[in-house]
């Protein structure tokens, strides 16, 4: 630590600074006689709620948490981040009472501080810094009063991320991906976005692959700042996206670990996203970028031994510097189906026809455009940038025809689910496309059902006697068998989660392990009408008993954009189509099955009114003519279903920032020349 740092660097930084930014320029020269450096680990706590508060900080490079308890339970949560410029502990300081809030170190980090003593002489000194410490504490009251919804959207658009992705797969192939992944990002999330490649060699690296020219290396000094390292390494696209192809030795932590830490906290204060593309070659020299990176990703083909020693090394590394550096791994599978349904092995199908385009006309992009991968690096994309769409589909019985026309027009418009959760015919479409199904083939499958298909498979099914339900559902079990077979919960290219009841307590439970079709099967039981399903000890029926939009259980499985889609009409709606079609008095002679189901549909209307409120937006297919029984009138349905989501897609739009019209970043470009 350097005491009385009154250097043009401390001066800079409290003229940033709300606290001191109104003060001259002399008065700033003798204010930072009193402050001291202080650089601290990533992971580290820099104090602790209760701590006594003997201390201010400035932040000066790096990132850190702020941690409070949320909620009656007490339960603790990222609060905020904060970056260069901020000031911690002041209100402690000047009130002498314990720390509000555990501070926690999420990079390392440079601070300057100031000791209680000499914060109150200069309070008495200047009253101009009781002015401005006042504002401070008001708005840090403000930001307390934010929900936990609000503080965490906040987050997720300002907290910026260092992911490295460890190579292990050829250099071309890696190439490819990285630079598709980082265009991606920035189409997706509209943010900043910077491509970081360490190398020997930058003609053969990703500038080559851009077929972009290479900044010169040989002025260079091994003494060289990390300012210095960064303003001739960095080289910018048009696009907006920034690549900082740099010799490997300017960012070994073994010659120098503060160039390190400043080039990774440049990229944090400048940059939303930033990717650093590395190899097993370059292991010894990039030790403390492992410690200091938020996420570490394996690329690999599938099945390849290697990995597995790399991620244990690393985890004990990371463990060793306790960092809390996050470790996964992105498996390549050839020609196959990619997979997002565990994060921390995520597959992506690679078409072998990408290196052969690449090898044809030498263009990264083209070189993937027209194939399934394209879609799963985009959904990459919105993963890491915390823009995951989520798409809850309600209970409605053949109202869910509809659904098929909603996801035909997102798809049109490249909005595809990231994340699904269904209840009862919301279940059932729902997994036919988290399994992979095209929208065609769903559709294929609906038009086949006609009147016949509807007798012979739901009201000829019956369970003689009718035990615990009128209809045993046998050849309905066969439909989902021909559908979903053996395919369990962890072959889906998507998370998905369906809801039932339990019959027996009345709890809600999700469903998102084991067989897909027992959990189907069970999430469209109606009760009375189908006998339960028996699942791990419990008797399930139809979800949309207790969460008929599951729009909730779409935040659990982290989705940060809710769609939800409601199937059900309101009591009133039902009522003036009867009345409009002349029907108004053929409720007097209603089946006992369409009595009852009319009137889960209205208890499930009244819960999900009550639940839904939650999503974003909520599509809603106008289909109040229409019978829960009207399996065989899917082509209608269907283009209901169209029309509903054109009259949502400007309120969909609005929420994904790809669609912002603000926006003039031009992407996927041609092998044009970088600036």
């Amino acid at each position: 630590m350097n005491k009385g740092a009154g250097t043009a660097e401390i001066v800079a930084l409290l003229a940033e600074t709300v606290l001191f930014h109104d003060f001259s320029a002399k008065e700033l020269e003798k204010i930072a006689l009193n402050f001291t450096k202080e650089i601290h680990p990533k992971g580290s706590i820099l104090y602790k709620r209760g701590d006594p508060g003997n201390k201010l900080y400035i932040i000066s490079s790096g990132q850190v948490a702020l941690i409070g308890s949320s909620g009656s339970n007490g339960k603790e949560t990222v609060l905020t981040v904060l970056g260069r410029g901020e000031v911690l502990g002041e209100m402690a300081v000047l009130t002498g009472e314990p720390r509000t809030v555990t501070v926690r170190l999420e990079a390392t980090s440079e601070f300057y501080s100031l000791n209680k003593k000499m914060f109150d002489e200069m309070l008495m000194e200047s009253p101009l810094l009781g002015v401005h410490l006042s504002r401070i504490i008001s708005r840090r009251l403000s930001a307390t009063t934010e929900t936990a919804l609000e503080v965490i959207q906040k987050r997720r658009l300002s907290e910026p991320k260092l992911i490295l992705l460890f190579r292990l797969i050829d250099e071309l192939s890696g190439n490819i991906f990285g630079i598709n992944l980082g265009v991606s990002t920035l189409e997706q999330t509209r943010r900043r976005v910077c491509i970081v490649e360490p190398c020997v060699d930058p003609k053969s690296g990703i500038l080559n692959s851009l077929g972009a020219a290479c900044p010169e290396f040989s002025n260079l000094e091994t003494s060289a700042t990390a300012l210095e390292v960064v303003r001739k390494c960095r080289v910018s696209h048009p696009s907006g996206l920034d690549i900082l192809a740099m010799p490997s030795h300017l960012i070994s932590g073994a010659l120098d670990k503060n160039r390190v830490f400043g080039i990774l906290n440049y990229l944090r204060s400048s940059y939303d996203v930033s990717f650093i593309l590395t190899n097993p070659l370059q292991w010894e020299s990039l030790r403390t970028v492992f410690e200091e990176v938020d996420q570490i990703y394996l690329l690999s083909p599938a099945g390849n031994q290697d990995q597995a020693g790399y991620k244990t090394k690393l985890t004990q590394i990371i463990e060793e510097a306790k960092s809390g550096t996050k470790i996964g791994q992105i498996q390549f599978v050839e020609d196959g189906h990619s997979s997002f349904t565990d994060t921390d092995n995520i597959k992506i199908g690679w078409a072998r026809s990408i290196t052969k385009s690449y090898e044809r006309n030498k263009n990264v992009f083209e070189a993937m455009l027209g194939t399934p991968t394209i879609r799963a690096v985009e959904r990459m994309a919105r993963h890491l940038g915390n823009l995951k769409i989520g798409l809850a589909l309600g209970s409605g019985g053949a109202l869910g025809h509809s659904i098929i026309g909603i996801l035909k027009v997102l798809e049109r418009e490249r909005i595809y689910p990231d994340i699904i959760a269904g209840t009862s015919i919301g279940s059932l479409i729902g997994a036919m496309y988290a399994k992979g199904m095209s929208v065609e083939e769903m559709e294929q499958v609906a038009l086949s059902i006609d009147k016949h298909w509807v007798r012979e498979t739901i009201f000829w099914d019956l369970s003689i006697p009718p035990k615990n339900g009128f209809l045993g559902g046998f050849r309905l079990q066969r439909f989902l068998r021909k559908l979903f077979n053996d395919l369990h919960f962890r072959d889906l290219e998507i998370p998905f989660t369906c809801v039932a009841t339990d019959i027996t307590t009345g709890e809600e439970i999700m469903l998102n392990q084991g067989r897909l079709l027992d959990a189907v099967r069970a999430s469209i039981a109606i009760p009375v009408v189908f006998k339960p399903q028996l699942l791990d000890g419990r008797l399930l029926v139809d979800g949309g008993l207790v969460n008929p939009v599951p729009t909730t259980t779409l935040m659990g499985m982290n989705a940060d954009v809710l769609l939800a889609v409601r199937l059900s009409n309101s009591p009133t709606e039902r009522r003036f189509s009867a009345d409009l079609a002349g029907q108004g008095t053929q409720t007097q002679s209603l089946g006992l099955l369409d009595i009852f189901f009319r009137t889960l549909l209205t208890m499930s209307y009244q819960i999900a009114a009550n639940k839904i409120e939650v999503a974003h937006v909520i599509i809603h297919p106008q289909t109040p003519t229409y019978s829960w029984t009207d399996f065989d009138k899917a082509a209608d349905l269907i283009k209901i279903g169209e029309l509903a989501a054109e009259e949502a897609l400007p309120k969909i739009k609005a929420q994904l920032p790809i669609f912002a019209d603000y926006c003039t970043t031009k992407l996927k470009w041609g092998n044009s020349a970088i600036d």
